[in-house]
């Protein structure tokens, strides 16, 4: 039982970025700021495996939220907050994720196909081995601290804003 637990916990804290730690140290806590909103889409929530595909979440805040592995193709999330969302494996293909605060969240090996990323907040963000194909990176804002697939060269013939 101790070796499926180390084996486990080897797999997936790797996951993690020091992104995410950095948010979680700086907030110590995941309060949901609206009780009208669904608490499954609270800040914090935890969204392993989930089919999210077409779904509609303009302008939530969704600090903090776990979305490990979903799929949220075709979705909507246009001007929302996602700061400090670990989003590692998450299949964006063709979101709509523009003006999106996603400061210090980990898109790590996300699939961001055509992705509209045009103004999101990407400071401090980790998109290391994201698939930005075809994405739309216009106004995006980077920083030293954002991990991006590409040079940060890259990212201003992309149109990326550079804001330390």
């Amino acid at each position: 039982m101790i070796k499926v637990v180390y084996i486990v916990a080897f797999l997936i804290l790797p996951c993690f970025s020091d992104a995410a730690s950095i948010y979680n140290q700086k907030n110590k806590s995941c309060q949901a700021s609206d009780s009208s909103k669904q608490v499954e889409f609270s800040p914090c929530a935890n969204m392993v495996r989930k089919n999210l595909n077409n779904i509609q979440l303009q302008g939530r805040n969704m600090n903090g939220i776990k979305l490990l592995r979903a799929k949220l193709r075709n979705s909507d999330l246009s001007n929302s907050s996602l700061q400090g969302a670990i989003m590692v494996f998450t299949e964006l293909h063709e979101a709509k994720l523009s003006h999106v605060d996603l400061r210090y969240a980990n898109l790590r090996e996300a699939n961001l196909y055509k992705a509209d990323l045009q103004g999101a907040d990407l400071r401090g963000a980790n998109l290391r081995n994201a698939r930005l194909t075809g994405a739309f990176l216009s106004q995006a804002i980077f920083n030293d601290e954002t991990i991006l697939p590409f040079t940060h060269e890259k990212a201003l013939q992309l149109g990326m804003k550079f804001k330390p």
